[in-house]
């Protein structure tokens, strides 16, 4: 079995689990046909910059890491998160109402008519944004009482790390 996209938008899946990671409050219902995984409000608003450094320590990624398409005194209040790749979601309506995606595997040409668009987008990356997997299915599965064994990887690698 390989949960991989399926689990990004699941109900207690990745896009929620950042959610909860950034304690983000009124967090949209991941089954209500949206496009975006989830809609989050912060509890109260930030500088990007901040946002950005928040982000990082949640996800447990180098500070530079995240790179953004917005200024960094700019406030941030409503927060858009698809893990993985969400750059192609730019055009969603849902988008326009929130301060910031987060996501990642943002292509240029989108990171351009991002900020054309004055859309703000927190480029995590893929591996940055779905890293967090492993340690969400597996505190799931345990919660479940399930009669199974459950082995979690030692390895994880960032591809694009030295």
């Amino acid at each position: 079995y390989s949960a991989h996209t399926n689990f990004d938008n699941a109900p207690k899946g990745n896009n929620f689990h950042l959610a909860q990671l950034l304690a983000l409050k009124e967090i949209s219902d991941p089954t209500d046909e949206r496009h975006i995984g989830i809609i989050g409000s912060m509890k109260e608003k930030k500088l990007l910059k901040d946002f950005v450094s928040d982000l990082e320590d949640v996800l447990k990624l180098p500070k530079g890491y995240v790179i953004c398409t917005g200024e960094a005194n700019r406030l941030i209040s409503k927060v858009a998160i698809c893990t993985g790749a969400g750059g192609d979601f730019l055009d969603d309506p849902i988008i326009n109402d929130c301060d910031v995606l987060v996501t990642g595997d943002v292509k240029l040409n989108r990171a351009i008519e991002s900020r054309a668009m004055g859309i703000v987008i927190a480029n995590a990356g893929h591996y940055g944004t779905e890293k967090i997997f492993s340690g969400n299915i597996i505190n799931l599965l345990k919660k479940a009482n399930l009669d199974i064994d459950i082995m979690e990887t030692t390895v994880n690698t960032n591809p694009y790390m030295l």
